[in-house]
């Protein structure tokens, strides 16, 4: 949730308040295509304590997005319809494309890039990657990994052998970036795992966005973390990381494994949190 005063002389915004929840609505997706009732009850539950924060806030406008769980959900239109009946909120189910132009514009107005960038955004369901200069976009897509439905499909359970097709699948899906993707391109990381990961490797116990924003990670930290991550239980990750882990622990070998596979169309990865549109 991010609550924010728009200036528009500007076009700039300026964050008052936000806040992340893990609702896992692609929780079992791979099997049914349905958002199962626990989902569900966990997504009301978040839209609750945000609706209470919004009004606290008195927000004039409220825009709620959905991406690529509720794009295959076989019940989302009933969880669309439930939403607006509880909450008073419609649900824009966004493309994957939009989702990825919102991704490259947040994270490009962030940093101010105006050479070439590609933007990754690793979500539960589907990972947007885009590539542009300014505000010119050469290469948009939305792929079908995300960290919540790739964990269910290839690491469950974890073993040498499933982290290598895991890895293999990657490749496969991201080959048609080879002749895309070039050196010296920027390359900027948003969404939960890069963030969390940022967070890790300062060793951070809280989340901050000052040291997160705009902090680098190379080949060796995301190799060193695979390593980590494979080896020792989800317990003991959150344990040994603290409050940034939680909620996170049993996914972020699924997101440091796609990032790691992206890095070797690249010298190096720039992760950033980008600034919400």
């Amino acid at each position: 949730l991010l609550i924010a005063e728009v200036e528009l002389s500007n076009k700039s915004i300026i964050s008052l308040f936000n806040e992340c929840r893990m609702p896992r609505i692609s929780r079992g997706l791979n099997k049914s295509n349905i958002i199962n009732d626990s989902s569900i009850e966990a997504l009301f539950k978040v839209l609750n304590e945000y609706k209470d924060v919004i009004q606290k806030h008195q927000c004039a406008k409220v825009i709620l997005n959905a991406t690529q769980t509720l794009r295959v959900a076989k019940n989302a239109e009933m969880i669309i319809s439930s939403i607006k009946e509880k909450f008073n909120f419609y649900v824009d189910i966004i493309t994957g494309n939009r989702e990825a132009y919102l991704s490259f514009i947040g994270a490009q107005s962030g940093l101010g890039f105006e050479q070439k960038s590609a933007v990754i955004d690793i979500g539960g369901a589907s990972t947007e990657i885009v590539i542009g200069s300014g505000s010119e976009i050469y290469f948009q897509k939305s792929f079908p990994i995300g960290v919540v439905t790739m964990t269910e499909k290839f690491l469950k359970p974890l073993s040498n052998v499933a982290i290598r097709n895991f890895t293999t699948y990657i490749s496969e899906v991201l080959k048609e970036l080879k002749e895309i993707v070039m050196h010296n391109t920027n390359v900027i990381a948003v969404s939960g795992t890069p963030t969390t990961l940022a967070s890790a490797n300062q060793k951070l116990k809280e989340y901050s966005d000052d040291k997160v924003e705009g902090y680098v990670l190379y080949q060796n930290d995301l190799k060193n973390f695979i390593s980590e991550f494979s080896s020792i239980s989800n317990d003991d990750i959150r344990e040994t990381h603290g409050q940034i882990m939680e909620g996170r622990e049993d996914i972020i070998l699924a997101g440091t494994l796609f990032s790691k596979q992206f890095w070797s169309y690249l010298e190096k990865i720039n992760y950033t949190q980008a600034p919400a549109v």
